[in-house]
């Protein structure tokens, strides 16, 4: 499935059920949280997540998988889809990286 969101909201991370979240809002201001489990290999993936600034007036999609689990949907975010970055539009979390400053920071927005 592939998500538009309109606006972006609050990342956290739930240090109990080890978990990502990122409120996203669609244009009728209703919320979906992106969520993603942390796992051996879903750690740089969330670190990558919980540091991404989409840029001022970027339209960004998702693709997303669904997960159903105990009677709930999870949307777990695989790829971004960033028509802003024509060289490579489309960022997969699970094998891209993102470029390193001097020093090892990491660059908030994908470039």
């Amino acid at each position: 499935m592939v998500l538009r969101p309109a606006l972006f909201g609050t990342r956290s991370f739930d240090a109990i059920s080890q978990t990502f979240t990122w409120e996203v809002f669609d244009e009728m201001n209703r919320v979906l949280r992106l969520t993603l489990p942390f796992r051996d290999w879903t750690e740089e993936s969330i670190r990558i997540l919980e540091q991404l600034s989409p840029p001022q007036g970027a339209t960004w999609r998702f693709v997303v998988r669904l997960v159903h689990q105990d009677d709930k949907v999870f949307v777990e975010p695989i790829s971004i889809l960033r028509t802003e970055n024509k060289q490579s539009p489309v960022y997969q979390l699970a094998f891209d990286s993102l470029p390193q400053q001097a020093g090892g920071s990491v660059v908030a927005t994908i470039n």
